[in-house]
């Protein structure tokens, strides 16, 4: 008789301790809709220090600290949540927000002269490219060059030879470019 008299007790202060929780849970939940957060996180860390826990606690400790903007706390009690409750989908899709604030936002440095030049002239031509040019120039030296050996009035001579020059120059280029592109 006395057992069942303990038994009644324990169960009759669970249930007083339970609703006590409960009005405390729903009074945090009062102060996080209307932007106390801290409050609400206060509330939240009693509830969770008597013991009795769960996810849906778990999960709004979490939403109060993404408020705060503390995602590492965030990121702490929304992956609580989950251990309580691996199918927690909204504490899942809130840790992936939470998540994403840590991520840095890098700006990107300004491109110099030459990254630009690059990136807009030179990677427009693959490697293969860049070697049938320099085929290309290679046969336009030659022929230039034969041009000029052949020439007779030197105002012509001066020309192909100037223009043979440019066009070695070019090969060597597109040869260096054609190189930099394979690599």
């Amino acid at each position: 008789m006395k057992k069942s008299i303990y038994i009644a007790l324990i169960l009759f202060a669970q249930t007083l301790f339970a609703q006590d929780n409960m009005s405390l849970f729903n009074e945090a939940n009062a102060f996080y809709k209307e932007g106390q957060y801290q409050k609400a996180i206060d509330l939240y860390k009693d509830i969770e220090q008597s013991k009795e826990v769960s996810s849906d606690l778990y999960y709004n400790l979490g939403n109060c600290y993404y408020k705060l903007n503390s995602a590492a706390n965030a990121i702490y009690y929304f992956e609580k949540a989950l251990m309580l409750n691996p199918l927690n989908t909204d504490a899942s899709n809130n840790l992936t927000f939470a998540k994403r604030m840590t991520i840095d936002n890098i700006e990107e440095l300004p491109k110099t002269f030459l990254q630009r030049i690059e990136n807009n002239y030179i990677q427009k031509l693959s490697f293969d490219e860049w070697a049938k040019l320099a085929v290309i120039f290679a046969f336009l030296t030659d022929l230039l060059f034969l041009i000029f050996y052949i020439s007779k009035l030197s105002n012509k001579k001066r020309i192909y030879f100037v223009t043979s020059v440019l066009a070695f120059f070019a090969l060597l280029v597109s040869l260096g470019l054609s190189y930099h592109q394979y690599h």
